[in-house]
């Protein structure tokens, strides 16, 4: 494919035709239609079933849960495009209210299947027949405590559908409306939210200082709607974790993620330990750079004042070069999305960010970017290309299997993006592997340790929600206290820095998403360092841990790759190699003493 040939946006015709295909309908009148079966024949039945039974009910659930939601998924995919169009949000209106109700009808499944006793449960476990529904009854019955009843589950959906999903959906749309106005080469432009994150990353300080200084102010000029947003979801969410007792907001993604708690809490405390990492860190930028205001809007500042630009065409080429030199068959499958499978651009009504949406083994997975032609867009690119290998190998297991969990969620894309760097690191000079060096550990502070900062943020302002309604004053004064955490006076905030909580998508849509970052990039520095001992029997077993999708829990398949998530002593690894990068790059040694504790 020549570059005059690839394509800048997705092709979702492979889904659906249109938003009038006749067959989006049809699918969920089928799944209606087959959910209302299933009803009559097993509601109330779960218990005694035979494993023939089970087999044949779970097939059924998985036929209605893609026929019911696959409509959904090509309107998400066409609203992430255009968020400014009537047609596509009448349809996501609509084809969410079907999937609801169909979702409603099944509903008893899942309430059944989790009350099973472990005396009712153990047959199935053992039965070599239901080998591949292991993982799912078990993760079935770790929900039990926590489910309502039938009526009551289907009330909550239905909320849902009025409540959270369209609180999300207006704080997206709110977000894709903004236009920020900055001064670019002298001309005054208003850019969407991408463009203007895009321009953080200028060599110019006045540039970043006025777009990081716009971009905060279009927020906070939204003070009250974002904010109302904000209570709204929050105080939800207190009110369903009341309601399913659970002991705190993060809980259900945990419970979820099917880790233990004590895992969470020994990542995020070991990023804690290791805050001085970013204050190190931004020291030593404020040096190079000559900066000795440093402030928040420098914090992305790159330390070559004539940073890298590439193409689209260059950052693929460079992307699939990296991923077939790990393996041929990561950077064939790499390959197969540039054939129309990623939208490419920022522009007007699009989402902004990038995400690799992926909604059933029977379909391929699709990319959203939103190219700047920065260097820092082909690690993005890798990014994603990275949650589309593990997406496609995972494509031979069931539906009920298929996915990730949220911790492992980001281990494909963080490795692929250190393979972007190794590949990089090869061929160039002084300068260039400092460049890349250093963009190891800007990543690391942003992956790692930012996004710690972000969850514990949630984490206090879920609880502070809990107690009662929050003002944007209240958000702001947690988050700044979080920021401090993180900063200490190595960084001068500006004083738009306190709405640096509206700004983050995640914790409007993802709840408590942002630690599986964390997760996934200290996880990812220990793989690489197995990758770089022995090639030749890593990769297949990273493959095969790709593959197996979510067919088995994460500490399982962990353990598969020698990683005891446990360990305090493996997350503080990553660190120490983290630490080893710094002290290569400002030439004296880094790592706080105290660390050894």
């Amino acid at each position: 494919m020549t570059a005059t040939q690839l394509p800048l946006t997705w092709d979702l015709t492979s889904i659906y035709s249109s938003l009038d295909d006749p067959r989006l309908r049809a699918d969920q009148g089928v799944a209606r239609d087959a959910a209302r079966q299933l009803a009559s024949a097993y509601r109330g039945r779960i218990a005694s079933l035979d494993t023939t039974e089970l087999a044949a009910l779970v097939d059924g659930l998985e036929k209605v849960h893609y026929l019911g939601n696959k409509a959904v998924w090509y309107a998400h995919l066409r609203f992430a495009a255009q968020t400014d169009d009537p047609a596509v949000k009448v349809t996501l209106d609509e084809v969410q209210a079907a999937a609801i109700d169909i979702e409603n009808e099944v509903a008893f499944a899942d309430l059944e299947l989790a009350g099973l006793t472990s005396g009712a449960l153990d047959p199935f476990l053992k039965a070599p027949a239901l080998e591949d529904l292991r993982r799912f009854l078990t993760a079935e019955q770790r929900l039990a405590p926590h489910q309502l009843s039938e009526v009551e589950e289907q009330v909550l959906n239905l909320k849902n559908l009025t409540g959270r999903r369209a609180w999300t959906q207006l704080y997206t749309e709110l977000s894709a409306a903004i236009r920020v106005p900055v001064t670019v080469d002298g001309v005054m432009q208003n850019l969407t939210l991408d463009e203007a994150r895009s321009l953080r990353l200028s060599p110019e300080r006045e540039v970043r200082r006025e777009a990081t200084n716009a971009l905060y102010a279009e927020y906070a000029k939204r003070e009250q709607v974002v904010t109302f947003i904000f209570n709204t979801l929050y105080q939800d969410w207190k009110q369903e974790t009341t309601l399913r007792h659970y002991e705190s907001a993060i809980a259900p993604t945990v419970l979820h993620d099917e880790l233990d708690a004590e895992v969470v809490e020994a990542v995020m405390s070991v990023t804690e330990r290791n805050y001085a990492l970013a204050q190190r860190w931004y020291a030593y930028k404020a040096e190079v750079l000559s900066l000795p205001d440093f402030s928040s809007f420098d914090t992305l500042a790159p330390l070559d004042s004539t940073p890298r630009r590439v193409t689209f065409e260059e950052a693929r080429d460079m992307v699939l070069q990296a991923m077939n030199a790990f393996s041929p068959k990561a950077g064939e499958i790499a390959s197969q999305f540039f054939a129309g499978r990623i939208d490419v651009l920022p522009r007007p009504g699009k989402r902004g960010g990038a995400f690799c949406s992926s909604f059933a083994p029977h379909e391929h997975a699709f990319v959203l970017t939103n190219f700047n032609g920065r260097l820092d867009d082909a690690f993005t690119l890798a990014h994603e290309l990275g949650h589309g290998l593990h997406a496609e190998l995972g494509r031979d297991q069931r539906l009920v299997n298929y996915g990730h969990s949220l911790p492992l969620a980001e281990t494909a894309s963080t490795f692929n993006e250190m393979l972007l760097a190794d590949w990089l690191l090869k061929d160039a000079d002084e300068s260039v592997r400092r460049d890349l060096m250093a963009q190891r550990v800007q990543d690391a502070v942003n992956t790692i340790l930012r996004q710690v900062q972000i969850t514990r943020w949630e984490q206090r302002a879920h609880e502070a929600r809990a107690a009662g309604v929050v003002t944007s004053d209240g958000y702001s004064e947690l988050w700044m206290r979080e920021w401090t955490k993180l900063h200490g006076d190595s960084v001068a905030p500006v004083p738009g820095e306190r709405w640096g909580w509206s700004v983050i998508p995640h914790v409007v849509n993802s709840r408590f998403y942002c630690y599986s970052y964390a997760f996934g990039m200290l996880l990812v520095m220990a793989l690489f360092q197995q990758y770089t001992a022995n090639k030749t029997e890593f990769v297949p077993r990273y493959l095969d841990f790709l593959a197996a999708s979510n067919s088995r829990t994460p500490t399982d398949l962990l353990a598969g790759l020698g990683v005891n998530a446990q360990d305090p002593r493996f997350w503080q690894g990553g660190f120490d190699y983290l630490w080893s990068v710094l002290s290569d790059l400002t030439g004296r040694a880094e790592r706080p003493a105290d660390l050894d504790d």
